[in-house]
């Protein structure tokens, strides 16, 4: 009996985790934040730009977000950071035209001391497939003048230390034990890297998004992503090499939730523990009071012959 009650204790305080998949229709108004920790060990800085496109027809590079460039050395160390802003100079013109091009002096020194460039924040995109590309496009003026010089050594060796979408969970917070038991699927693209391909590359990855909602016991919920990648690469010809990151949102659901026992299903449960054992012990001592009366009238029979 104790040990039975102590097991639908035990059940009682148990937080169970119950998954649920659904069509979201209010998810195509969401704005889904992409958190990124990319290091590019051939490309400085200062040649580096974000371009986002979707299947709505956007295309821009002055993205929003909270982006920062660190500057890394030869040894990955960092020696210097900036926020990550294109000035715009109109908007007329190609892509190149209306964007401020950086110190050719400057970039030729980074070249020369094989600098790197770490890009580490978050910036947001719409729930809509599409893609983010990250190359020196921007700065196609300044690459080609490179060329002519025979400087033109970049190319995008990179490593992803991380990639995903949503809210962070850290490690005080209350969801982390959610994200620690479904292993790696929100962060699918955790320390993958490309740092053997000396030539230029463009690189793609393809994702595809699955939106993930947890709940809490009291109600309160967060929202990440799980994604799937693929990847592929080739070698650049005759255009500038690119970091491509496509992507495709799912549109089911995932809900990941706790439930606990409630405290009068416990209660009910004690007490039908409590009927079992009543129930059992009677008919035990039923059997036992029989078998003691069947074994004395077999006693006084013999005594009587």
């Amino acid at each position: 009996m104790v040990l039975l009650f102590l097991n639908e204790y035990h059940n009682y305080k148990q937080k169970i985790i119950t998954t649920l998949t659904y069509v979201d229709k209010n998810r195509g108004s969401d704005r889904i934040p992409v958190n990124v920790n990319i290091e590019l060990y051939n490309l400085p800085c200062d040649l580096l730009s974000i371009e986002i496109r979707n299947d709505l027809g956007l295309k821009v590079q002055n993205i929003e977000g909270n982006l920062t460039r660190y500057d890394i050395n030869i040894k990955k160390e960092v020696i210097g950071q900036k926020p990550y802003a294109l000035e715009n100079l109109g908007r007329f013109g190609h892509d190149h035209d209306h964007i401020a091009q950086p110190d050719y002096e400057v970039v030729k020194n980074r070249i020369k001391n094989k600098e790197g460039c770490k890009l580490e924040g978050q910036f947001y995109i719409d729930a809509v497939p599409g893609s983010f590309i990250i190359s020196s496009k921007a700065f196609y003026p300044t690459i080609e003048r490179l060329k002519r010089e025979g400087l033109d050594t970049t190319n995008l060796e990179h490593k992803i230390k991380e990639l995903y979408f949503g809210e962070s969970l850290g490690k005080n917070n209350r969801f982390a034990r959610f994200e620690l038991m479904k292993g790696t699927l929100f962060n699918t693209l955790r320390n993958k890297e490309r740092i053997k391909d000396k030539n230029p590359m463009i690189y793609q990855y393809y994702l595809k998004i699955v939106p993930a909602k947890y709940k809490y016991l009291d109600g309160k919920e967060s929202n990440k992503y799980q994604y799937t990648a693929n990847s592929f690469a080739d070698f650049v010809y005759n255009s500038i090499p690119s970091l491509y990151f496509k992507y495709d949102l799912s549109p089911i659901t995932v809900e990941y939730k706790y439930t606990k026992m409630k405290f009068l299903t416990f209660l009910i449960n004690i007490f039908a523990i409590l009927g079992g054992v009543i129930t059992v012990a009677g008919i035990i001592d039923a059997i036992i009071h029989k078998s003691i009366l069947l074994l004395l009238r077999k006693a006084e029979m013999n005594k009587i012959q």
